[in-house]
Parts: structure tokens; C-alpha cells; sequence
């Protein structure tokens, strides 16, 4: 496996603890065939999907991968882009590098990731069968305060000076509602101290973010996930982007801005009973 990637497969599942493993027809939705690439949102590696992808590969069989985007984590030596476009010619020369020709894949990702998913999905909608975007916002569809609350940005400027445990747990306090999301606060901050996340890769990525703009339409069918509890970006940017585009919008009643990390095993619910077949 080259520089970069990050794989998990069905049998790995120690760290997952999925309730409804038992569900066969679920199955029938995503085949084995088919293999999933995960994006991480704003100076996130993929180290913090925690046990997001396990769950995943145990419920579908399916093989699991995951790319950092760069300027963070196994890419944290080179520069992060100053678009959306950029960013998504960087991660496609990687995971054609890797891809076997044959296999069909689909992209999940949230917020930022989000937004680098729609317009690789724009830019080339040969290469997925499917993509599925979690809290994520366009500037074409919702105002500024809908992408990013005003109370959030406090938070973050109260995170920035502290360090270690203590950045993560305000960082945490704002994408997380659950005790399991916020309980990562120390795995977290380990990661900070291996892989340090400078203050210019969050401005380039809050910049590349802040000017992404949804598709007209996309040919790749498309899945908007979004969280009532999300204070970061307010739900109203995802139920826009998903009658921009036709898609449908499943709404977690309670989660944060971090679903994957506040329930995993409900996201997986509905990647899995999404039953989205290549055209």
C-alpha cells in the first residue's frame, strides 16, 4: 500500500461495535464489489474517523479506504490548496494510483470533505457509482452564518491558543453532542502532538471552502446526511443543497456536525439502506 492511503476490510472490526450486524438484506445495497473512499472534513486526518470506517466494512464487506487530504496528517509536509478544484486534482492523482481498473466505488464525506466530494463528483462523475455528503455546505445555496455560526467561530478562537486536550475538547464541545464523541479529547490531542496541524492549513482550507459552490446538477447519484444538533453549520445548507440537486436528505435528530463520530453505526444505517445502483 503506497504513502497515503489508509484501508480497513470486513474482518477488521475490533474497534467496531455495530447493533445490527444481523441484517442480511441490508447487504444486498452495497455489494462486496463495491470498495468506499472516506474524506475528512476541515484539518481533520483520517485518523479521526475513529471507528467509523470498522463499522462500515463490517456491515457491507466491503473494503474501506481513506485519504488525507493534503497539508494534514500522512500529507502534512506538503502545502494545502487554496480551492476546492485543487484539492480534488491532488487526492484523484493519488486514488488512481491505487484504483484496479473494474472497481466501482462510492465516496462518503463530511463538511469540507463534503464539498471536495460534490465537485469531484462534478469534475468527473465517471469515477463513483455514488457519493454521500454529511453537514456540508455550498455558498451558492445557504448565507455565510448558515455554513458557519457566529457562536462557532468564538469557539475556534478560543481553541487556537489553547493546546493539547484542551484545544480538542472545545473543538469537540462545538462538532460534538455525545459522550463518544467528546470522549476522543485526549486520543485526539495525541494525534495533534504526532501530526501537528498548522494555523495556514486552516486558513487555506476555510478559504478553499468558504468560496465551493454546489453543482447545477450531478450525474452521480447523490445522499445528503445532516444533524438537527449540528451548531456549526445549520441544517438548512444541507436540506438546500439536496433540493438543489434532487437528492434525498436523511436527518439525525440529535448528533452534532461530527455524525460519523457521534453514531457511526446510524450513518452506516443509511450509506447501507441507501440501495443507490450505477446508472
Amino acid at each position: 500500500m503506497r504513502r497515503g492511503w489508509g484501508s480497513v476490510r470486513a474482518g477488521d472490526v475490533r474497534a467496531a461495535r455495530p447493533r445490527r450486524l444481523d441484517l442480511d438484506p441490508y447487504r444486498l445495497a452495497a455489494p462486496m464489489s463495491v470498495r468506499w473512499l472516506l474524506l475528512r472534513g476541515l484539518v481533520r486526518e483520517r485518523r479521526h474517523w475513529g471507528d467509523f470506517p470498522a463499522v462500515l466494512a463490517a456491515r457491507t464487506g466491503a473494503d474501506v479506504r481513506t485519504l488525507d487530504l493534503p497539508g494534514v496528517g500522512t500529507e502534512r509536509a506538503r502545502p494545502s490548496p487554496t480551492s476546492v478544484a485543487a484539492i480534488v486534482a491532488d487526492l484523484r492523482v493519488r486514488w488512481l494510483a491505487e484504483r484496479v481498473p473494474g472497481d466501482r466505488w462510492r465516496l462518503f464525506a463530511p463538511s469540507l470533505g463534503g464539498m471536495i466530494a460534490l465537485a469531484w463528483a462534478e469534475a468527473h462523475p465517471e469515477d463513483f457509482d455514488g457519493i454521500a455528503v454529511c453537514n456540508t455546505s455550498a455558498r451558492d445555496v445557504a448565507s455565510l452564518f448558515d455554513r458557519f455560526s457566529p457562536s462557532a467561530i468564538g469557539t475556534l478562537l478560543r481553541a487556537l491558543p489553547s493546546g493539547g486536550a484542551a484545544r480538542e475538547a472545545h473543538i469537540l464541545g462545538l462538532v460534538s453532542n455525545t459522550e463518544r464523541g467528546r470522549g476522543h479529547a485526549g486520543t485526539f490531542a495525541s494525534f495533534a502532538a504526532e501530526a501537528p496541524i498548522g494555523t495556514d492549513v486552516l486558513l487555506r482550507q476555510l478559504w478553499a471552502g468558504s468560496r465551493a459552490t454546489a453543482p447545477k446538477a450531478l450525474a452521480t447519484p447523490l445522499l445528503v446526511l445532516c444533524s438537527d444538533g449540528d451548531r456549526l453549520c445549520h441544517p438548512r445548507a444541507s436540506h438546500a443543497l439536496g433540493k438543489r440537486l434532487g437528492a434525498p436528505v436523511r436527518v439525525h435528530p440529535e448528533a452534532g456536525h461530527d455524525l460519523p463520530l457521534d453514531d457511526p453505526d446510524w450513518v452506516v444505517e443509511q450509506l447501507v439502506g441507501w440501495g443507490v445502483r450505477p446508472a
